[in-house]
């Protein structure tokens, strides 16, 4: 494993910094209308959650189709519920999602409730159901609801409550991962597999419209606009990616938020790495992109004083992970500090893989 001294040589020998870029192409569907009798991809009445895709950097684009021809250079799908057996998915559509998914491609989806929607909930559940979600029959809440209590992840970070109008539910079964506490189930993560892409399911799509239209709950109600912000940096986060080891696999560093309050609880996990490996966390502030040996980067710079080594659970390659989690120091707001972790890993010449770097910015 390289000690921070070595790795600080390393980057400044290898050449000098570069500017981050962490924007992808998101594919947004435009061939299924949601109950308003609008169509998210296209509808001014989703400007705004189009703008929180666009002003994240990200290239949008169109799909009426799902084929892998139709998928290739697309970094994230966006799909809503079909309302008719005519616009539903097609077998050779959800055999190229699910191909797309395992081959890195990130999938959310956004289910419905009401008009024809319960007549393609075989082709919604046969999309879904590789990534242990199925979403029930149940429609409630018409005038909408307010729902409050989520199980800590990336994709719940700062959120108190959310609010839905006229939704279903969710069964979730591993790998996915039901982020609500209560006795609703409206929102699920499934992390990536095996260098596969992430999942998400959403059961309302009326929470992503403008308050123009004049929904219960909209873009703008409660957390709403922050659990999309989550999603999208969930799904296309604005950092680098890592640097491969044994079998070609990325080691992946995630936190459970990348805003937490000062004295409150911040859990990180690392996934992917060589199993049994030792890893090193390095904290930095964050600022630069360097090259180092074998095409990886130090994505952290300017490094900080601290770092410490954990081993990795697990046996082979892809298969390491640990996960920690500490209490941030009160009076730490307005603080904001880059990690980074790399794994010793003698399958690869320069003998070690990086992950991703994660930055945090205490509030």
């Amino acid at each position: 494993m390289p000690s921070r001294r070595l790795l600080v040589a390393a980057a400044l020998l290898a050449g000098p910094c570069v500017a981050r870029s962490g924007a992808g192409v998101v594919a947004l569907d435009a061939r299924s209308f949601v109950p308003n009798g609008a169509n998210p991809a296209t509808s001014s009445e989703y400007s705004g959650f189009r703008g929180i895709l666009s002003g994240a950097g990200h290239t949008l684009t169109t799909l009426t189709s799902f084929t892998t021809v139709d998928l290739a250079g697309v970094d994230l799908l966006i799909l809503f519920h079909p309302l008719s057996v005519g616009s539903t998915f097609g077998a050779q559509e959800i055999a190229d999602v699910t191909q797309f998914v395992g081959s890195g491609g990130h999938l959310w989806f956004v289910a419905d409730a009401g008009a024809q929607s319960g007549s393609t909930l075989p082709q919604v559940n046969a999309l879904l159901a590789p990534h242990g979600v199925t979403v029930t029959a149940s429609e409630l809440n018409p005038t909408g609801v307010a729902i409050a209590g989520f199980t800590a992840h990336e994709v719940t970070g700062g959120l108190t409550a959310i609010g839905l109008d006229y939704h279903r539910t969710l069964k979730t079964a591993a790998p996915a991962i039901d982020l609500t506490t209560g006795n609703l189930d409206v929102l699920a993560a499934v992390p990536s597999q095996s260098g596969g892409g992430r999942v998400a399911v959403v059961t309302d799509s009326t929470f992503l419209v403008n308050p123009s239209a004049g929904a219960d709950h909209d873009l703008l109600d409660l957390d709403n606009r922050r659990l999309v912000q989550n999603l999208v940096d969930w799904f296309l986060p604005p950092f680098h990616d890592g640097c491969p080891g044994a079998g070609g696999f990325v080691p992946e560093l995630s936190a459970t938020s990348y805003t937490p309050p000062a004295g409150g609880q911040l859990g990180v996990s690392l996934a992917n790495g060589l199993g049994g490996a030792p890893a090193t966390f390095f904290f930095g502030l964050g600022g630069a992109e360097i090259p180092m040996v074998g095409g990886c980067n130090l994505n952290i710079a300017p490094l900080l004083p601290a770092s410490f080594t954990l081993p990795l659970s697990g046996a082979g390659p892809g298969q390491g992970m640990v996960s920690f989690s500490g209490v941030l120091p009160a009076g730490t707001g307005g603080a904001t500090f880059a990690m980074q972790a790399f794994v010793t890993d003698p399958s690869v010449p320069h003998g070690f893989s990086n992950s991703n770097e994660i930055v945090v910015a205490i509030q």
